[in-house]
């Protein structure tokens, strides 16, 4: 009996230490959550693709359903450029179907950036880029 309650002791003493532990990692510091994107039109320094945006246009691939179809278009996405250089919340603004909205999501979050910037101060920054399907193109 007495040895059960050791190990419901310990139990009870590592849940403290990780409640604890946790606690203090989520309540430290400013994270990119913590600071609201800026639109691109307001900062001084925008994103921008490592190797530019010919190297955005290398990741876009042409679905093969909206190449047999004809489709062509063209796709907005909407995403933020966080202060590492990273994409998150991508969106599809205006899409197109057959594959393309997809393919489009899929060039940002394949694409690098290099991270915008206010006053030197690197910033999330919301971006809307528009992504080409034309036949004639790739």
């Amino acid at each position: 009996m007495k040895r059960a309650r050791c190990y419901v002791g310990h139990a009870l003493l590592y849940g403290i230490f990780l409640m604890v532990g946790l606690a203090a990692c989520s309540g430290s510091g400013a994270t990119t959550s913590d600071i609201d994107p800026i639109p691109e039109e307001e900062v001084d320094v925008p994103p921008e693709p490592v190797g530019g945006w010919s190297a955005f246009r290398r990741n876009v691939r042409y679905p093969e359903r909206a190449r047999l179809k004809g489709t062509e278009g063209v796709v907005v996405v909407r995403f933020v450029v966080d202060e590492r250089g990273r994409t998150r919340d991508e969106e599809v603004v205006q899409g197109l179907g057959d594959g393309c909205d997809q393919a489009a999501i899929r060039a940002v979050i394949q694409t690098r950036f290099r991270a915008g910037s206010n006053g030197g101060e690197p910033v999330p920054v919301i971006m809307e880029v528009p992504v080409n399907f034309f036949l004639g193109q790739q």
